[in-house]
């Protein structure tokens, strides 16, 4: 395992389990998300119980709480993270470690992307959820209630809206008392956000809340002026922000960066992680930053291959360009779910108590103002 750390503001703190999770220093999140299935299955299967003890009080002294993900559909069958013998007794230390320590538990099930995938999830609703909760209920997990996240269910056609708010109609029947959130893929616009299968109103009488994504790299860049820029610019950043806060939403908002190529007038995320000025021969060509993103320009001295996120390789050509997109901390506000705890292991960012209005614009982003970063947002797509 390779993970790089600086250090900022003098101060961070790291500590290490020995089935080898990093343990990231607190940030200005109230809950941190726990997803990565690989991670999942070594730390929960793998470990001792006295170390995920230790991992639920780390967790617990950098966070308020947290949402662990279960798997997509049937979770506790084989080839899930939580099949095995070892898991289920971890989760169950786990989850009354947290609470022991009057930290939040949701766990999370139910994934989808597109329409065809929340088809194959809708039709099996009611065994996957009957399933699913009847063991937890055997566990005597102790948790505060369940996340599902059914994103872009009317992608590419459809109307599936009637069908989504059947799943959670359902989910919330065999939760009782137990909480229900959901992920969605919302944005500033309520028609667009309707046109997309998702029907705020009727949700929230569902639902207890809405979780809204805020992933600056899932939306895409363009070239202006000879330069990549992020679609999810600043000040789109903060008229979500606006749309979210009047809403009453906490986002799930991601740190997770870019490293892009530019060839023949296009721009490709060719993955999601490193620093190709420490991995390769590139020669800086221009730096640019706003208040939540910076983009590092290079050009390859020499040609070498890099490696995507799903593995295949592609060759970067000597004098073509790379561009490093980097998420910064100012992002975060009070209250988000950080996406995602494996992924901050390569961060090192200050604590909160580090932190002030000065250095977190989104804290100022209220009914009244958005003047610090401007009210020029693009109209939402």
């Amino acid at each position: 395992m390779h993970t790089r750390f600086t250090l900022r503001h003098g101060v961070f703190m790291l500590f290490i389990v020995s089935v080898g999770v990093l343990i990231p220093p607190a940030v200005s999140a109230e809950s941190v998300i726990i997803a990565r299935d690989r991670e999942l299955l070594t730390l929960f299967r793998d470990s001792d119980p006295e170390e995920i003890e230790a991992f639920a009080r780390d967790i617990g002294l950098r966070y308020d709480g947290a949402v662990l993900h279960l798997g997509r559909g049937y979770v506790f069958r084989r080839g899930g993270p939580f099949f095995y013998r070892t898991s289920r007794k971890n989760l169950q230390i786990f989850c009354s470690s947290m609470k022991a320590s009057g930290k939040n538990v949701y766990l999370w099930f139910l994934d989808s992307f597109g329409s065809e995938d929340f088809h194959r999830i809708y039709e099996d609703h009611e065994r996957i959820i009957d399933e699913n909760l009847r063991t937890v209920r055997e566990l005597e997990l102790a948790y505060d209630g369940i996340v599902v996240d059914l994103e872009w269910i009317n992608l590419p056609s459809g109307d599936n809206a009637g069908s989504y708010l059947s799943v959670l109609r359902y989910l919330r029947h065999s939760l009782g008392e137990k909480k229900l959130l959901v992920f969605a893929s919302l944005i500033d616009n309520p028609g667009e956000n309707l046109r997309r299968g998702y029907d705020e109103e009727k949700i929230l009488q569902i639902a207890d809340n809405v979780i809204p994504m805020l992933y600056p790299v899932d939306g895409g860049f363009k070239m202006t002026a000879d330069r990549p820029v992020p679609l999810l610019n600043d000040a789109r950043i903060a008229s979500l922000r606006r749309y979210y806060w009047k809403s009453g939403y906490r986002a799930a908002v991601s740190l997770e960066g870019a490293i892009i190529l530019e060839r023949g007038g296009t721009l490709e995320i060719v993955r999601t992680a490193g620093d190709p000025e420490a991995e390769f021969s590139l020669r800086k060509t221009d730096s640019h930053a706003g208040l939540y993103f910076q983009i590092d320009s290079f050009r390859a001295r020499d040609p070498f291959e890099l490696t995507r996120n799903d593995g295949t390789r592609v060759l970067v050509r000597e004098n073509e360009n790379l561009h490093h997109f980097r998420v910064l901390e100012t992002i975060l506000c009070p209250g988000d779910y950080l996406w995602e705890y494996f992924l901050i292991r390569d961060y090192a960012l200050p604590p909160f108590s580090d932190r002030t209005t000065t250095n977190m614009p989104c804290i100022r982003i209220d009914e009244n103002t958005i003047s610090e970063i401007g009210d020029t947002a693009d109209p939402p797509r």
